[in-house]
């Protein structure tokens, strides 16, 4: 049982050893410590997943933004110049994000958001959500 706990904390430590430098570098950047002095009022980002979008070295960066009590799922399009990154936009979801992929330079969002009487602790709706790039910007092809 012990190897298996090892194997696991291994794994997970190396689950985005790739991920690209100014991927990095933009979610390192989201932490801005309190003015307050609070440690609750620390903002800060953690990568959920990252995915390449056509051929004009766009990424689909899907991240949680946190402060104090709060928290919320956000997808931002990168573009990178050298190590450096350019945000381009942002999409904050409405609930939570379970999966972003990417079919004909289509970014697909799977997320679960709230009903009409969905306690705000379990979004419970399954959402699908379709962008694509215009002009480095997430247009919405669908709407829900």
């Amino acid at each position: 049982m012990r190897y298996i706990f090892v194997f696991i904390l291994l794994l997970s430590s190396n689950v985005y050893a790739d991920t690209p430098d100014f991927i990095s570098t933009f979610i390192s950047d989201q932490y801005i410590p309190s003015d307050t002095g609070m440690v609750s009022d620390t903002k800060s980002g953690e990568l959920v997943d990252y995915i390449k979008i056509g051929t004009n070295n766009y990424y689909a960066v899907h991240w949680i933004y946190r402060v104090a009590n709060y928290w919320e799922h956000r997808i931002t399009l990168l573009s990178s110049e050298s190590k450096s990154y350019i945000k381009n936009s942002t999409i904050k979801s409405k609930g939570s994000i379970k999966d972003i992929h990417v079919s004909d330079d289509v970014l697909i969002l799977n997320e679960l958001g709230y009903g009409k009487n969905t306690p705000r602790c379990c979004p419970d709706k399954v959402i699908i959500s379709k962008y694509r790039i215009d002009s480095g910007k997430l247009i919405k092809v669908n709407k829900n």
